[in-house]
């Protein structure tokens, strides 16, 4: 009830849409995150936890998003152009 419609809102306004590779990564991680921070709050019998959690998730989809583009990283790092063959036509190929 409260962390879906939170994880798609934060991934809209970062501009991670559906279509996406790193969507479903980031998706994922921030669900993880939220799963988390309930069970480590109730564990702990903590209050008043919703920053909490809204951190959580915020930190989730920054790891999951330098996870998801190791190759970008290194590309920038290099002086490199990032190509990806899925993303070509396919008149290119021939």
């Amino acid at each position: 009830m409260y962390g879906d419609p939170f994880i798609r809102r934060r991934l809209k306004k970062w501009h991670i849409h559906p279509h996406q590779l790193e969507y479903q990564e980031c998706y994922s991680a921030a669900s993880d995150a939220y799963l988390y921070s309930i069970h480590r709050c109730a564990l702990c019998r903590y209050s008043h936890v919703e920053f909490y959690i809204r951190k959580m998730i915020a930190v989730a989809v920054i790891w999951a998003l330098a996870i998801s583009h190791p190759d970008k990283d290194l590309c920038q790092t290099n002086n490199l152009t990032q190509v990806r063959l899925d993303a070509l036509e396919r008149r290119d190929l021939w």
